[in-house]
C-alpha cells in the first residue's frame, strides 16, 4: 500500500500539477486584494465628495443662505436648515464608517479571514475541475492497467484519492500563504491620507470564528467539491462532463432547499466570516443546524466514495 502510494504522490508532486494547481490558485486568491484595493478608493472618494458636500452647507448655513440640495440631489429648500446640515453629516459618518469597514477588510489583521472566505467561494468551484481533470488522468496515458497489475484495484483507488487529497491540501495553503503575504504587499500601496481621515476606526470591528474553523470549511468545501468533480468524470470517464456538471449546478442552479450543499455553505459563510470586505458570499435561503449539516456533507461525500469504490472494482481495465 505504502508503495503504490508513494508512487502516486511522486506522480503528483514531481508533476507540473504541482506547480500549476497552486500557481493558479493563488493568482486567483489575489482578486480578493486587488478588489479590495479599488474599493477602498471609491470609498475614499465617496467621503471626499460627503465631506465636500457638509463643508459647502456649513458655510451656507452660517452665512445665512438657504440650502437647495444635498449630495442625495433631493430638495431641501423646504426643510429647517440645522435638519439638512445634521442630515448630510449622517452621510459623513456613514461614508467614513465604509470607507474604515474597507480597509480593515483587505488589512493585515483581517486579511486571513477575507482570502478565505473568498476561498469558500472559490475552492468548490477550482478543485471540482481539478478532481475531473486528474480523475482521468490513467484514462488517457492509458496506464491504469500497468498500475493494476502490480497492485490491487481497491490499494490503487486509496492511493489515488489520498495523494489527491495531498495536493488538494498543498495547493490551497499555499495560496492562502502567498496571497496573504502579497495582499499586505499590496495594502502598503494605500495612501497615507486615506489612514489620516479623522476619526478613523480600524480596530474596533467585531471578529466571527477562528483560523481553525475558517481553514476547516474551506477544506471540506474543497474535499467536497473535488470528489464531487472527480465522481462524475470518473464514472462517465469524461472530464469535461466532470467540470460541467458541478460548475452548472454551483453557478446557474438556485439553491433547492435547507440540505443542498450551496444552502449550507452559505449558512457556514454567513455565520463564521465577517460582512466587512466588497466580496461576500450569498445568504442562506434556509437555516439549518450545523450538526444536520456536517452529517448530510458527510453522507454525501461517503455516498460518491463508495459508489466509485464499487465501480472501481466492477468495472473492466480501462484499456
Amino acid at each position: 500500500m505504502l508503495q503504490i502510494l508513494r508512487a502516486e504522490l511522486r506522480y503528483l508532486f514531481y508533476s507540473k500539477n504541482c506547480i500549476f494547481v497552486p500557481l493558479f490558485l493563488t493568482l486567483l486568491m489575489l482578486i480578493p486584494s486587488a478588489l479590495g484595493l479599488f474599493a477602498i478608493q471609491e470609498a475614499y472618494s465617496e467621503y471626499q465628495n460627503e465631506t465636500h458636500v457638509y463643508t459647502v452647507m456649513s458655510e451656507s448655513v452660517a452665512k445665512g443662505e438657504q440650502i437647495v440640495t444635498t449630495s442625495s440631489g433631493k430638495a431641501q429648500s423646504s426643510l429647517d436648515q440645522q435638519t439638512a446640515l445634521d442630515s448630510q453629516k449622517e452621510e459623513v459618518v456613514a461614508a467614513r464608517i465604509k470607507l474604515g469597514q474597507q480597509l480593515y477588510a483587505v488589512g493585515p489583521a483581517h486579511l486571513l479571514s477575507y482570502l478565505c472566505e473568498f476561498g469558500m467561494g472559490l475552492f468548490g468551484i477550482y478543485f471540482a475541475i481539478v478532481g475531473a481533470l486528474l480523475a482521468c488522468t490513467d484514462f488517457r496515458k492509458k496506464t491504469l492497467k500497468a498500475k493494476a497489475m502490480r497492485f490491487s484495484r481497491g490499494q490503487l483507488f486509496i492511493a489515488k484519492q489520498l495523494a489527491l487529497v495531498a495536493l488538494l491540501l498543498f495547493s490551497m495553503l499555499v495560496a492562502i500563504v502567498l496571497a496573504y503575504c502579497l495582499g499586505n504587499l499590496f495594502y502598503l500601496l494605500v495612501p497615507k491620507s486615506y489612514f489620516a481621515v479623522p476619526g478613523l476606526n480600524l480596530t474596533d470591528y467585531p471578529t466571527q470564528g477562528n483560523l481553525a474553523i475558517w481553514l476547516g470549511g474551506d477544506l471540506a468545501v474543497a474535499l467536497f467539491y473535488c470528489q464531487v468533480g472527480y465522481f462524475f468524470a470518473f464514472i462517465l470517464k469524461n472530464p469535461i462532463i466532470g467540470i460541467a456538471l458541478p460548475l452548472l449546478r454551483m453557478l446557474f442552479i438556485p439553491t433547492l432547499g435547507a440540505y443542498d450543499p450551496n444552502n449550507i455553505q452559505a449558512v457556514f459563510a454567513n455565520s463564521y466570516f465577517d460582512p466587512y470586505g466588497s466580496i461576500s458570499l450569498s445568504k442562506a435561503v434556509a437555516p439549518i443546524s450545523p450538526v444536520v449539516a456536517t452529517c448530510v456533507v458527510i453522507l454525501v461525500f461517503v455516498a460518491l466514495l463508495a459508489t466509485e469504490w464499487v465501480v472501481n472494482l466492477k468495472r473492466g481495465l480501462y484499456s
